[in-house]
């Protein structure tokens, strides 16, 4: 059996598959006899069931009707029923806000049991996690209220997602009369969207034509040049890829087919799901082209009983293609064999293969499938290539092609070696990210492993600064086991001490975790920590009753005293130091002197049924709280009988005074937490945490705010609001007392009762800044320093905005209704915008003073202003749609690019000075020259938007309204990439200042991407609001930070450094988990890297 929560989480998910009776014989086998790993499965089990209950027996939907249209469901009014399945059925209805037009999947009330919740709310998570223009967008999921036209109401699960209007794939082919490259081209388009699936670790199980649309002329799904999209529907059976699957996949029972059998490989038939891999879909979209191509399937299932189909399955021939079509192209048969091999072995790998030999059938290459045919390779090439050729060279040239043929097929199998590799590792760094942003820490496991494989990988390293971001784990060491199973912090954070098992208590560096100082002296086995006199002292309790005192700056020990009759649970020191407080399970609660250890009083006589769990003086050392059965309070000088605070179930185990002393909390084995007033002696709230015993609680310097660490989780809780504001999870399990947070409430120590302690990162401003307050659709310039931020926004405020300082230098009401653009000058020294008022102005940076302004200029997207690289020209948009270039001290005018047709959108400038990217609005992109003389244009399937040069100008990238992002070559404005990923038009785009691999984006779902072009993935995305449009996003000039504007009503700016240092802080202990098979010469620049980032000021702002 696994050790740890790795264990417990993965016989859960094997338990939530059986039955009662099962369950019992499985966790009597694996637990052995281990009654507390029992009882917390079966407790996760009892949750998972109640969840599913409480549903099931709320507004009993077992009885109610189809949703007819004008009825609700939460804000979603229903249009029509487009159709229904053995599971779901599928609504047209309009969203309310933002208005649209949605597809409302919901179950279908006779058929809602746990098994189709979990299954339902698989399929959410699973459709959600995929971003690509062939596969139908999730917008949201959940629960709501149905109301029907009569008033009745009952509650129903829903997917809310896009609503693609088109036709099933084969009625779109047979309809449209397409040929076979025209066929060919809609099942490679199909390819593409099921690999970006296999890459995030989801394989479908039934691909079929039913479960594909095909978008039409006039759908209104972005635009019509979208018509003859492809769109992969219904992954209500999907599963993730490999050993994971059992985190979020409801597994295939014994004997449980998933699937439509004509579509089904054989492996579906023949296993019980787990040796269903991505192969299967690959076998599924062979069928479609198969018959796509003969107008049937390989295998006719009609009329025969399941067993009989498994059997046709298993032992069948397929016939060939060319056997049904004769006049096939014979490369195609070859295709479609491979892909319907029944040796999975033996088919396309991957997705992408079998697009790849599509699309080389179309553009008339040789195909993977027959590229071991030195004879097919000859004849292909002969075939492109016999205009060039004479009879008389013939044989020679045909003795050379078959040399070229055989050193190209062993270059081609080292490539398809390292691609598969390459693969591999992508398919695992997303599985990881799809994970991490769940908090499973298998995610963390997959990206690191990615990682130490090849460590010069960008996807992996960006894919661990965003698990970071949302699992900020700033340290975390292996430790000799139980050495650091309580932790305390000094008030200025600059060592952590640690004790446990042995005879010592070691200080910690507070950063890197490494061992400063040796304690000796320490008890038996420690049980409890406190740090006194700002760090001047240190006290330990032990299993044995006994406390030590230590001067951490010398490691003496200053004294020792038998303190209590067993273990010693919790210590404090009094604010001035000169007293410290014990409790003991013993039940006594003592004072002693904090320097000889002479006792001072016994506040409570021992009661071995009284256990004293924690004790702690108030701020202002005048009340001093104990906790066993009951919380206790004592007033200074100690010598009254204390008042007792009874409202708890069980015995209390933690307590807290807060920042003002005049308020209590108090944690319990009954899974509460109670904020106590003092002056009055009642409760102000009574909380449930439903995270186990509350074993520590950590005030914070802000009122009402506290850190609460139960079985599972560190919370910080808004105690007046009732609510969790943010969760760490504990990776490890935490005892009580092994958990201490900063005086400025920055980081948090969480030791451990294995051999793992961490470090966490509570301070959320040090990666982010936010700049409230900017009102509408704001925009925004960063100054190249990436110290300054000019904004403006819909009520025409121009801000500056000082980022380290975190305020605002100055405003001006720039332009009535609205700033539209905002530019800052290279060399930083001016700022220009233009506004509703269609009004140029530019500005100077360190006053704000006006310098001078021009009217009639627009600004028809914030890209329609643009400074030249050396700052002494403006490029801006007049009224009459043409470009014209101002200089940049005086507004004179001093040359104009010809009028557009179209409206003019946005101007891009490379570093260079040309070629010049313009944009209008169906005119697409063109090039010219600085004195206007036009180069060359395309215009792009769908509406561009605005447009960025690569750094050495050799890329153009160009943001669209098809919510992609488009790649060009600018000497010849050929498509390279096309970026798909966004749900919404492509607002912003700009390339790192420094890398030229590395692009960002900004789109109106709500986020801003980071994309690594070598592999044209997504490695990173920001999140400033999820909903809202980002209208601006932008790189400082070295590529250390990126700021954000839009319709989220702030500016924000994050530091790409910032969790570096916890990539570097998690090293060792991942090295230590997974880097065994490494070599020195690979340890080396990583260890290397890892130290000079510690080296590094932090935090940057």
């Amino acid at each position: 059996m696994k050790d740890g929560y790795e264990g417990l989480e993965e016989l859960f998910h094997r338990a939530l598959q059986l039955s009662a009776e099962q369950r019992e014989l499985f966790l009597a086998e694996h637990c052995r006899g281990d009654t507390a790993l029992r009882k917390r499965i079966t407790d996760l089990l009892e949750a998972d069931e109640m969840v599913s209950r409480e549903f099931l027996e709320r507004g009993s939907p077992l009885a109610a009707p189809r949703l007819e249209p004008g009825s609700s469901l939460g804000h979603y009014t229903i249009l029509r029923r487009i159709g229904e399945g053995g599971m779901g059925t599928v609504y047209a209805a309009q969203q309310a806000s933002p208005r649209r037009d949605v597809a409302l999947k919901v179950i279908r009330p006779d058929r809602i049991s746990a098994t189709s919740l979990r299954r339902f709310r698989l399929e959410a998570e699973l459709l959600g996690s995929l971003q690509h223009g062939g596969i139908a967008q999730v917008f949201e999921a959940g629960t709501a209220t149905a109301t029907l036209p009569d008033g009745e109401q009952f509650e129903l699960p829903f997917i809310a997602m896009e609503l693609v209007r088109g036709e099933p794939l084969k009625a779109f082919a047979e309809q449209r009369g397409l040929g076979p490259r025209e066929r060919v081209e809609l099942v490679a388009r199909i390819a593409d969207a099921v690999h970006h699936a296999h890459q995030r670790g989801v394989i479908h199980r039934d691909l079929k034509p039913a479960n594909v649309l095909v978008t039409s002329a006039g759908s209104g799904d972005a635009e019509d040049s979208d018509a003859g999209q492809p769109k992969v529907l219904d992954f209500g059976v999907a599963r993730f890829v490999g050993s994971v699957s059992r985190t979020l996949s409801l597994e295939t029972r014994p004997g449980e087919l998933f699937g439509t059998l004509s579509y089904m490989s054989p492996e579906q038939f023949e296993s019980e799901g787990a040796e269903v891999d991505v192969r299967s879909d690959v076998y599924a979209l062979g069928v479609l082209l198969y018959e796509l191509l003969a107008g049937r399937t390989p295998f006719e299932f009609t009329d025969l009983s399941i067993p009989e189909a498994i059997r046709r399955a298993a032992s069948g021939e397929i016939p060939p293609l060319r056997s049904l079509v004769p006049d096939l192209d014979g490369d195609l048969s070859v295709i479609a064999t491979k892909a319907l091999e029944r040796d999975r072995a033996r088919r396309y790998q991957s997705a992408l293969e079998l697009s790849t030999d599509l699309r080389a059938y179309l553009a008339g290459d040789p195909i993977e499938a027959r590229r071991t045919s030195t004879v097919y390779l000859l004849r292909r090439r002969l075939r492109r290539h016999r205009a060039v050729l004479v009879v008389g060279a013939l044989a020679l040239v045909a003795v050379t092609l078959a040399l070229l043929a055989a050193m190209e097929q062993a270059r081609e199998n080292r490539r398809l070696a390292d691609r598969a590799r390459a693969g591999l590792a992508f398919s695992d760094i997303e599985r990881g990210r799809l994970l991490g942003m769940s908090g499973n820490r298998l995610g963390e496991k997959l990206i690191w492993s990615a990682l130490l494989s090849d460590p010069s990988s960008p996807h992996a390293r960006w894919a661990l600064w965003e698990y970071y971001s949302r699992n900020r784990c700033l340290t975390a060491r292996v430790m000799p086991p139980k050495s650091a199973a309580v932790v305390a912090f000094p008030p200025n954070g600059s060592w952590i001490a640690v004790a446990g098992a042995g005879n010592h208590a070691r200080l910690l560096d507070a950063e890197t975790l490494d061992s400063v100082a040796s304690l000796p002296g320490a008890p038996r086995r420690t049980t409890s920590l406190a740090v006194g006199a700002g760090g001047g002292i240190l006290a330990a309790g032990g299993e044995d009753g006994e406390i030590v005192l230590w001067d951490p700056a010398t490691a003496q020990v200053l004294a020792t005293a038998s303190a209590h009759d067993s273990r010693v649970s919790s210590l404090d020191f009094s604010p001035d130091a000169a007293i410290l407080a014990s409790a003991g399970l013993d039940g006594a609660v003592r004072l002693w002197n904090a320097r000889s250890l002479e006792r001072l009083a016994t506040l409570s006589e021992p009661d071995p049924t009284d256990e004293a769990w924690c004790v702690r003086f108030s701020p202002g050392g005048t009340r001093l709280a104990s906790a066993s059965n009951e919380t206790r309070l004592w007033q200074a000088p100690f010598q009254s009988p204390p008042r007792s605070l009874t409202l708890h179930e069980r015995p209390v185990i933690s307590l807290a005074f807060g920042s003002s002393g005049e308020e209590l909390y108090s944690g319990s084995q009954d899974r509460t937490l109670i904020a106590w007033d003092l002056e009055s002696g009642t409760p102000r709230a009574r909380l449930e945490a439903d995270n186990g015993t509350l074993r520590s609680i950590l005030p914070t310097s802000e009122e009402d705010l506290v850190y609460v660490s139960g079985w599972w989780r560190t919370d910080l809780w808004d105690v007046g609001e009732e609510r969790v504001l943010t969760s760490t999870p504990h990776f490890e399990p935490v005892p009580i007392g092994g958990s201490a947070i900063t005086t400025n409430g920055e980081r948090m120590i969480l030791g451990s009762e294995t051999d793992v302690m961490r470090v966490w990162d509570l301070s959320e401003s040090h990666a982010r800044i936010a700049f409230p307050g900017h009102e509408g659709r704001a925009r925004g310039a960063l100054a190249p320093s990436g110290d300054l931020l000019a904004t403006g926004d819909a009520e025409g405020t121009l801000r500056l905005l000082d980022v380290p300082g975190r305020r605002e230098l100055w405003h001006r009401t720039a332009h009535p209704g609205g700033v539209w653009a905002v530019a800052y000058a290279p060399d930083g020294r001016s700022l220009a915008t233009v506004g509703a008022d269609q009004v140029l102005r530019v500005w100077e940076r360190e006053s704000g003073d006006l310098l001078w302004s021009r009217p009639g200029v627009k600004a028809a997207s914030s890209a329609a202003c643009a400074f030249s690289p050396d700052a002494s020209e403006l490029a801006v948009c007049f009224a009459d749609d043409s470009f014209h270039f101002l200089d940049a001290d005086s507004g004179t005018e001093l040359r104009a690019l010809p009028g557009l047709a179209g409206e003019a959108l946005s101007i891009a400038i490379p570093a260079a000075g040309e070629p010049i990217a313009t944009i209008a609005r169906g005119e697409g992109i063109e090039l010219w020259s600085r004195d206007g003389k036009r180069l060359r244009g395309v215009r792009p399937k769908t509406q561009p938007w605005t447009a960025c040069f690569s750094i050495d100008g050799s890329l153009l990238a160009v943001g669209t309204w098809g919510r992609t992002v488009e790649i060009y070559d600018t000497a010849t404005l050929s498509l390279k990439l096309v970026l798909e990923g966004h749900d919404a038009t492509v607002w912003t785009v700009q390339f790192h200042p420094t890398n030229p691999n590395l692009l960002l984006s900004g789109a109106g779902d709500g986020t801003v991407r980071l994309w690594d072009l070598s592999n044209q993935a997504n490695v990173l995305s920001l999140e400033p609001k999820p909903e809202a449009d980002v209208i601006c996003a932008q790189f400082d000039a070295a590529g250390r930070t990126v700021a954000a504007c839009g319709s989220f009503g702030s500016a924000m700016l994050w530091d790409l450094e910032y969790f570096d240092r916890h990539i570097a802080g998690n090293l060792e202990l991942q090295l230590a988990r997974l880097g065994q098979g490494m070599r020195p010469e690979e340890l080396a620049p990583l260890r290397r890297w890892a130290q000079e980032v510690r080296q590094r000021r932090w935090p940057r702002w």
